[in-house]
Protein backbone atom coordinates (compact mmCIF):
# COMPACT_ATOMS: atom_id res chain seq x y z
CA UNK A 1 0.00 0.00 0.00
CA UNK A 2 2.96 2.35 0.60
CA UNK A 3 1.02 4.53 3.05
CA UNK A 4 1.99 5.37 6.62
CA UNK A 5 0.26 7.02 9.56
CA UNK A 6 2.58 8.70 12.05
CA UNK A 7 1.23 9.07 15.59
CA UNK A 8 3.07 11.56 17.79
CA UNK A 9 2.84 10.75 21.50
CA UNK A 10 4.37 12.05 24.67
CA UNK A 11 5.70 9.41 26.99
CA UNK A 12 2.93 9.17 29.61
CA UNK A 13 4.80 10.41 32.67
CA UNK A 14 3.42 12.11 35.75
CA UNK A 15 3.93 15.85 35.48
CA UNK A 16 4.97 15.73 31.80
CA UNK A 17 1.62 15.49 29.98
CA UNK A 18 -1.33 17.87 29.68
CA UNK A 19 0.61 20.36 31.80
CA UNK A 20 -1.77 23.29 31.24
CA UNK A 21 -4.70 21.11 32.28
CA UNK A 22 -2.71 19.83 35.25
CA UNK A 23 -2.57 23.36 36.65
CA UNK A 24 -6.28 23.07 37.41
CA UNK A 25 -6.87 19.34 37.94
CA UNK A 26 -3.47 18.16 39.17
CA UNK A 27 -0.75 15.98 37.65
CA UNK A 28 -2.38 12.65 38.50
CA UNK A 29 -5.72 13.54 36.90
CA UNK A 30 -3.94 15.03 33.87
CA UNK A 31 -2.05 11.76 33.40
CA UNK A 32 -5.33 9.81 33.54
CA UNK A 33 -6.82 12.15 30.91
CA UNK A 34 -3.79 11.67 28.67
CA UNK A 35 -3.90 7.89 29.05
CA UNK A 36 -7.56 7.98 27.97
CA UNK A 37 -6.60 10.10 24.96
CA UNK A 38 -3.90 7.57 24.05
CA UNK A 39 -6.45 4.75 24.22
CA UNK A 40 -8.83 6.77 22.00
CA UNK A 41 -6.04 7.40 19.49
CA UNK A 42 -5.24 3.70 19.31
CA UNK A 43 -8.92 2.84 18.91
CA UNK A 44 -9.34 5.16 15.91
CA UNK A 45 -6.05 4.23 14.22
CA UNK A 46 -6.17 0.47 14.66
CA UNK A 47 -8.81 -0.11 11.92
CA UNK A 48 -6.71 1.69 9.28
CA UNK A 49 -4.97 -0.52 6.75
CA UNK A 50 -2.01 1.84 6.44
CA UNK A 51 1.23 1.00 8.21
CA UNK A 52 1.41 2.84 11.52
CA UNK A 53 4.33 4.17 13.53
CA UNK A 54 4.32 5.75 16.97
CA UNK A 55 6.93 8.44 17.52
CA UNK A 56 7.59 8.80 21.27
CA UNK A 57 8.69 12.13 22.73
CA UNK A 58 11.50 10.75 24.89
CA UNK A 59 12.13 7.03 24.54
CA UNK A 60 10.47 3.97 23.11
CA UNK A 61 8.17 2.30 25.61
CA UNK A 62 8.37 -1.47 25.71
CA UNK A 63 5.24 -3.51 26.35
CA UNK A 64 2.73 -0.70 26.07
CA UNK A 65 -0.58 -0.27 24.29
CA UNK A 66 1.18 0.27 20.93
CA UNK A 67 2.73 -3.21 20.83
CA UNK A 68 1.84 -5.38 17.88
CA UNK A 69 0.45 -3.35 15.01
CA UNK A 70 2.64 -0.27 15.35
CA UNK A 71 6.28 0.41 14.53
CA UNK A 72 8.05 2.48 17.17
CA UNK A 73 10.46 5.39 16.80
CA UNK A 74 11.70 8.32 18.86
CA UNK A 75 11.10 11.95 17.94
CA UNK A 76 14.11 14.13 17.22
CA UNK A 77 14.35 17.88 16.81
CA UNK A 78 14.37 21.04 18.88
CA UNK A 79 10.69 21.94 18.44
CA UNK A 80 7.48 20.43 17.14
CA UNK A 81 8.06 21.58 13.56
CA UNK A 82 11.55 20.07 13.47
CA UNK A 83 10.29 16.83 15.02
CA UNK A 84 7.49 16.57 12.47
CA UNK A 85 9.93 17.27 9.61
CA UNK A 86 12.27 14.56 10.92
CA UNK A 87 9.39 12.07 11.15
CA UNK A 88 8.21 12.83 7.60
CA UNK A 89 11.81 12.57 6.34
CA UNK A 90 12.18 9.19 8.04
CA UNK A 91 8.92 7.97 6.47
CA UNK A 92 9.81 9.10 2.95
CA UNK A 93 13.32 7.62 3.32
CA UNK A 94 11.61 4.27 3.99
CA UNK A 95 9.80 4.52 0.65
CA UNK A 96 6.36 5.60 1.83
CA UNK A 97 4.58 7.75 -0.73
CA UNK A 98 1.58 8.89 1.31
CA UNK A 99 2.20 9.88 4.91
CA UNK A 100 -0.22 11.27 7.48
CA UNK A 101 0.60 12.58 10.93
CA UNK A 102 -1.58 13.07 13.99
CA UNK A 103 -1.13 13.94 17.62
CA UNK A 104 -2.35 11.77 20.45
CA UNK A 105 -4.76 14.17 22.08
CA UNK A 106 -7.36 14.89 19.41
CA UNK A 107 -10.54 13.42 20.86
CA UNK A 108 -12.75 14.61 17.99
CA UNK A 109 -10.60 12.76 15.45
CA UNK A 110 -12.05 9.52 14.15
CA UNK A 111 -11.14 6.71 11.74
CA UNK A 112 -13.26 8.16 8.92
CA UNK A 113 -11.45 11.49 9.01
CA UNK A 114 -8.13 9.65 8.73
CA UNK A 115 -9.41 7.44 5.91
CA UNK A 116 -10.72 10.51 4.05
CA UNK A 117 -7.37 12.27 4.52
CA UNK A 118 -5.46 9.42 2.93
CA UNK A 119 -7.93 9.24 0.03
CA UNK A 120 -7.53 13.00 -0.49
CA UNK A 121 -3.80 12.38 -0.93
CA UNK A 122 -4.70 10.49 -4.13
CA UNK A 123 -5.30 13.85 -5.81
CA UNK A 124 -3.53 16.40 -3.57
CA UNK A 125 0.08 16.80 -2.45
CA UNK A 126 -0.89 18.10 0.99
CA UNK A 127 -4.04 17.64 3.05
CA UNK A 128 -4.78 19.54 6.26
CA UNK A 129 -7.60 18.57 8.54
CA UNK A 130 -9.98 21.18 9.91
CA UNK A 131 -9.77 22.27 13.51
CA UNK A 132 -12.25 24.14 15.62
CA UNK A 133 -9.94 24.79 18.58
CA UNK A 134 -7.25 26.79 16.80
CA UNK A 135 -4.75 23.89 16.98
Amino acid sequence: MNELLIVFVKNPSLGAVKTRLAKTIGDEAALVVYQELLAHTKKITLPLTQDKVVFYSDSIEEKDLWDGDYLKQTQSGVDLGARMLAAFSWAFSKGYEKVGIIGSDCYELDSQILFDGFRALDSHQVVLGPTLDGG
